[in-house]
């Protein structure tokens, strides 16, 4: 009897209609953020090997995968994530590339999730991947693109930034195996504070120990910066959490703060905009505008220090122009102090 011939597998389902047209109107703004960023798309394959994601760094459990065999007995997995496939496909087919790669993805992943637990099976995946580029720019070029690109499709959102390195300095410090790592992480991960108790009334008590405790009560603004740094005062995490600050410091500035800070009163912030109008004459009558100043500023930084041709900058620069236009000033009322108006003329 074919008593599934008329029902979708679990966690996945049918889209109709008005479903598919606001999935086509999101997925669409998102591209546009994405292609007006530099981003060229790519698509890999559905299902993948096994081996790609048996890796260390996947961060995918074997039960979450859907696995099949092919004609030579070799095991394939549904694709259950983008970035491992796109650095299989980056270290072979475009290893000859100019670094920094480019590259954005819009395709199905598959999660084979427990029973009843609510979460989709098969679900839509968008990102970006920058690779061959690393450190503070890259970083912020990458989290600068996943905001504009939430903001294309939605108001209310909240970004939480986190360091792998907070955890993996702590964790290296207590005498545990891979595997009891795993559990803890994954522990802290789904915020299970009774798991994570569990498993760290086991070990010796250290500061390190206490650190990881209090690692998931670690969410709001910049204050959380120094409740941090004096959970993890005398560890290795510090350097990481510097570098976290630095990445929050340099995001403020582009009007993110608000959707970092989600806990800070509007009273207690204090905001500025400084931007340099340099003007050029070039005589008494001719002279080059500050937009096509900074355009030109931003070619040469984007060549010396990101890699990128002038091309590139080119055509991303009316993405930097739309930006803001939508999201800093509309928002100038709002400053404290705006020091747009200061020029240097050479």
């Amino acid at each position: 009897m074919k008593k599934n011939l008329k029902i979708t597998p679990e966690g996945t389902k049918d889209f109709l209609f008005a479903e598919c047209s606001a999935m086509d109107d999101v997925c669409g703004k998102i591209e546009q953020v994405f292609v007006g960023r530099g981003f060229k798309k790519v698509i890999t394959p559905g299902i993948e090997f096994y081996d790609v994601f048996s890796v260390d760094c996947s961060g995918i459990d074997q039960q979450d995968m859907y696995k099949m065999t092919d004609n030579k007995g070799r095991i394939l997995v549904a694709r259950p994530d983008s970035t491992l496939p796109i650095a299989r496909m980056v270290s072979t087919r475009l290893k000859n590339s100019i670094l920094p790669v480019r590259l954005y993805y819009k395709q199905a992943v598959y999660r084979n999730n427990p029973t009843l637990t609510g979460k989709r099976n098969e679900f839509m995946q968008m990102g970006v991947e920058l690779l061959g580029v690393q450190g503070l720019r890259a970083d912020l070029e990458v989290l600068t693109t996943a905001v504009s690109a939430i903001k294309s499709v939605a108001d209310d959102f909240r970004i939480e930034l986190g360091h792998a390195e907070v955890f993996d300095a702590l964790s290296d410090e207590l005498d545990i195996d891979e595997d009891y790592k795993e559990k803890i992480r994954v522990s802290i991960e789904s915020k299970n504070y009774s798991a994570l108790n569990n498993l760290l009334d086991k070990l010796t008590p250290c500061a390190a120990v206490s650190a990881i405790r209090n690692l998931p009560s670690l969410f709001g603004g910049e204050e959380v910066f120094d409740k941090a740094a004096e959970i993890c005062k005398g560890t290795k995490a510090m350097d990481a959490l510097e570098y976290l600050h630095q990445i929050y410091s340099k995001l403020s500035p582009l009007g993110l703060n608000d959707k970092l800070t989600p806990k800070v009163a509007p009273e207690l912030k204090f905001k500025i905009y400084l931007s340099a109008l340099t003007q050029l004459n070039l005589d008494d009558h001719n002279r080059i505008s500050t937009s096509d100043n900074r355009l030109i500023r931003r070619i040469v930084r984007d060549n010396n220090f990101r890699g990128k041709p002038a091309a590139g900058t080119i055509e991303m620069w009316p993405s930097v122009t739309r930006g803001e236009e939508l999201h800093i000033f509309p928002f100038a009322e709002s400053l404290q102090k705006d020091l747009r108006n200061q020029r240097i003329n050479l």
